[in-house]
């Protein structure tokens, strides 16, 4: 009787503690993501780049997504991986699907590059003397809409510089040799 009394206490006392213990357990709330993953795919225009077809393994680009209210997405970095675009991070849509956002991507991507309605201020290397300086002044724009989507979004990149004239001010009087 006595061993029987020992273990009903031994047993009163574990639900005891198991009732405290499940009394002061916090509940955690994990927040779900809101929104479906942003996804992007790069179609090359004027195939001016310097491999003339496509991007290479590791070119980096910036995204922007605008709606009528909001900067959702600035500067989000992209980076041209396994033959698509991946980004740095996992961006999420909006999660109002019926919202149609302006879509802008650009190449080379600038960390210091913020969206601008009024525009982006591009600076080509003076010198272009090695593949790496001319890639590097080699500006691509897409633009497009889209509303919250689950499939990629089909960027249409196109060489904004493809038509830039070159005005030699020659105030030497010199023969130029080259530009």
């Amino acid at each position: 009787i006595k061993s029987t009394m020992k273990l009903t206490k031994i047993l009163a006392v574990a639900l005891c503690f198991a009732a405290v213990a499940t009394s002061c357990r916090q509940e955690i709330d994990t927040p779900t993501p809101e929104g479906k993953k942003i996804s992007v795919s790069a179609q090359m225009y004027n195939f001016t780049r310097a491999t003339d077809t496509a991007f290479e393994e590791g070119d980096k680009v910036g995204l922007h997504i605008v709606t009528p209210t909001t900067t959702w997405l600035d500067n989000a970095l992209y980076t041209y991986t396994a033959g698509k675009l991946v980004g740095e991070q996992t961006n999420l849509w909006y999660t109002d699907e019926e919202v149609e956002a302006d879509v802008l991507a650009y190449y080379p991507y600038n960390a210091n590059a913020a969206y601008n309605a009024s525009g982006y201020t591009f600076t080509v290397n003076a010198d272009q003397s090695s593949a790496a300086l001319y890639t590097a002044s080699d500006f691509m724009l897409a633009t497009t809409n889209s509303k919250p989507t689950a499939s990629a979004v089909q960027l249409p990149f196109r060489h904004v510089l493809s038509k830039v004239v070159v005005k030699i001010n020659n105030q030497l009087g010199e023969d130029i040799a080259n530009v």
